[in-house]
């Protein structure tokens, strides 16, 4: 580039390369999530999936054999047992599954409970019952940063209280973490660690801002803000609303909505079902919007619903149900057995709650008992 004077003059290679820099460092954040989730699903749905759908046809196949008979099919129940819990553990690693299948303000406190739990730090949350339908990349990226801000008080505040807060506007959301902890001794861009630039990718893709405040000997306050639109928000920054009333429904003829992205397992959902006379598969949906498509159109009695859709969680199924002013009963059939998964599902007014690996023995008796007007949650871990 020529100056006024016909000179070649150039920028500081630093200025140059900046804005460069800061686009890669956010595709790398972004690539190495969905990578993660990515092999994280595979595990979860090609591999764990099918476990849990052979493990459901030995159940069935028990049922007609003889005691004597029993003892081999047993034995394999227990290998794939097993098997089931070692990829679980893997897919786990890999991607936490807290964020989709507990949504954005459970996972939030599940992180900060877990942190207080392994350090001693006592945590304060402050937290709406009701935030923002965000699209998954902005739940995410808000989720990383609550985690990069406890890990770093945790690692290096020496703090022993933290103040966690989320603040929601008409048109902006605001996360406060702070802590009593040493504070940061110098506070410039130039010495910030990768932690933090990490935070600040992440909302800048979000259009938002990271802003860090802090006193020597008097703590930090990390202040994350996002402009709710429609690069954050999903249709729209909706609350949700409270369930409608649910009037008893009787048994006889019950119609019920099979949701899962995985076939073999959606098969041997059905053929368990199918076993019961007074029981009708009427639809089945691979995706969150085919599960909403069909619960408009059918009106099912139960919906059995997993969390973990190709589209969007299957949260986002139970709000539209709350829309749409239906009667149906939901299940959360879910690959993960843990309380957090219960408590989640009894938080967004669902009815009952069954792990994929004990759905021979208790999938139909929680649809039984959902249909009768009570709820099926189970609690031992």
């Amino acid at each position: 580039m020529k100056d006024a004077h016909g000179k070649f003059a150039f920028r500081h290679s630093s200025e140059a390369r900046e804005p460069h820099e800061r686009s890669l460092s956010a595709r790398l954040l972004e690539v190495q999530d969905q990578e993660r989730r990515r092999i994280s699903r595979e595990l979860h749905d090609s591999v764990g999936q099918s476990l849990v759908a052979v493990k459901m046809n030995l159940g069935m196949v028990k049922r007609k054999l003889a005691a004597t008979e029993l003892q081999a099919l047993e034995d394999a129940e227990r290998m794939i047992d097993e098997v089931v819990t070692e990829v679980r553990t893997v897919s786990h690693l890999l991607h936490p599954p807290t964020l989709d299948l507990m949504g954005l303000r459970s996972a939030i406190i599940s992180c900060a409970e877990g942190l207080q739990q392994r350090s001693g730090i006592d945590v304060s949350l402050d937290v709406p019952e009701a935030l923002p339908d965000l699209n998954p990349n902005a739940q995410t990226a808000l989720f990383r940063v609550v985690q990069e801000c406890l890990t770093n008080v945790h690692r290096h505040a020496n703090a022993s209280s933290i103040k966690l807060q989320v603040r929601v506007t008409a048109d902006a959301l605001q996360l406060a973490v702070k802590d009593d902890g040493v504070g940061i001794r110098k506070l410039d861009r130039h010495s910030e660690g990768i932690g933090i630039l990490g935070m600040r990718e992440r909302l800048k893709e979000l259009s938002g801002t990271l802003r860090v405040e802090s006193t020597p000997g008097a703590g930090t306050t990390m202040l994350a803000f996002i402009p709710l639109n429609t690069n954050s928000a999903g249709n729209g920054a909706t609350r949700e609303s409270e369930p409608p009333t649910l009037s008893s429904t009787p048994s006889r003829g019950a119609r019920i909505l099979l949701v899962d992205d995985h076939e073999l397992m959606r098969r041997g959902v059905r053929s368990l079902l199918e076993t019961q006379t007074d029981f009708e598969v009427s639809g089945e949906a691979s995706s969150s919007q085919e599960a909403l498509e069909q619960l408009e159109r059918l009106r099912p009695d139960v919906v059995v619903l997993d969390l973990q859709m190709p589209d969007a969680s299957g949260w986002s199924v139970v709000r539209g149900l709350r829309k749409m002013n239906l009667a149906t009963r939901v299940i959360i059939f879910s690959h993960f057995d843990q309380s957090f998964v219960r408590q989640a599902a009894r938080n967004a007014g669902c009815h009952g709650n069954v792990s994929k690996a004990r759905a021979a023995d208790d999938l139909v008796n929680a649809i039984r008992a959902v249909l009768a007007g009570t709820t099926f949650f189970r609690t031992d871990d």
